[in-house]
């Protein structure tokens, strides 16, 4: 079952094996993925070109999927995150809601929390409105298409920087005994700043203050294979690319399981593969449809 492609993994994978026993076993999983998603889709992917796409996740962790909501149907995901650097844990709640306009097109819009001292939610500081319109099976074959946008508009008076996010989302299907999925995102974030000159003086003064956005781009890419009610799904993603802001690298193998209550629970661990990264995030969502 092993192919070509698979050996040429492998090599990739002793040409990457410089390092510590930590990059060594991050390498390992990445090419042992690779080549287990390779071995599944090659059985009869030649015989399935133009069937109807199946959805068998709703949300991905990191990456924006690239199936629209149906016409009238509504969606309702929660996904906290707990983050650690340094001995440091952050927190964050984010919230959002979907809604078919039509079977392409969709609106969505959600909504972040600042924290209190012990981590739990105080008060909402931004919202996010968006749409994405889909093209799925494209030339009646099993590669899909969508172009997103989105603006982050914050509600914290002491933060005027809204950001406005365009994306573009490409996945193909392996249709054989498994439900397969490759696919890739790319976002990009323009910042409108409002802050005036006296407020850069002040930073400019040595008062530490937040970090100051500046345009960037994320990068996602990742697979996933369905086994009936359970879907392992595998990211990695390139954030906050820019030319003067740290990116940050992450792989976030995670599992969704499909429930009886029409309730999707997805668990996840996402683990920062440079130093600007945090080194290790945990990742729970909760998506239910109407």
């Amino acid at each position: 079952m092993i192919h070509l492609l698979d050996y040429k993994a492998i090599n990739l994978y002793f040409i990457l094996k410089k390092g510590g026993t930590m990059k060594r076993i991050l390498h390992t999983i990445i090419v042992a993925s690779f080549v287990l998603t390779i071995s599944l889709a090659k059985d009869d992917d030649d015989d399935n070109e133009e069937e109807e796409y199946s959805q068998p996740v709703e949300e991905f962790f990191i990456a924006e999927s690239v199936y629209p909501q149906e016409q009238f149907e509504v969606q309702f995901t929660f996904a906290p995150i707990i983050s650690s650097e340094s001995g440091e844990e952050k927190y964050q709640y984010p919230f959002s809601v979907e809604y078919g306009i039509t079977d392409q097109l969709q609106i969505e819009s959600g909504f972040g929390t600042s924290l209190d001292d012990i981590g739990f939610p105080d008060k909402v500081n931004e919202f996010e409105v968006g749409l994405k319109y889909s093209f799925m099976n494209i030339n009646e074959k099993n590669i899909h298409a969508a172009l997103g946008f989105e603006a982050e508009i914050p509600i914290d008076e002491e933060d005027e920087e809204v950001q406005y996010s365009p994306s573009f989302i490409l996945a193909y299907d392996f249709l054989n005994k498994y439900d397969i999925q490759i696919f890739t995102n790319i976002g990009y974030h323009i910042v409108n700043s409002e802050e005036d000159e006296e407020t850069v003086e002040e930073d400019e003064a040595g008062e530490e203050d937040e970090e100051i956005l500046e345009n960037s781009f994320d990068f996602n890419s990742g697979f996933f294979i369905s086994f009936g009610d359970v879907t392992f799904v595998n990211e990695i993603s390139i954030q906050k690319v820019s030319s003067e802001m740290d990116s940050e690298v992450y792989l976030t193998p995670g599992i969704v399981f499909s429930t009886p209550l029409e309730i999707e629970i997805g668990v996840a661990g996402s683990i920062g593969l440079n130093d600007h990264a945090d080194s290790f995030r945990a990742i729970l969502s909760f998506a239910y449809e109407l």
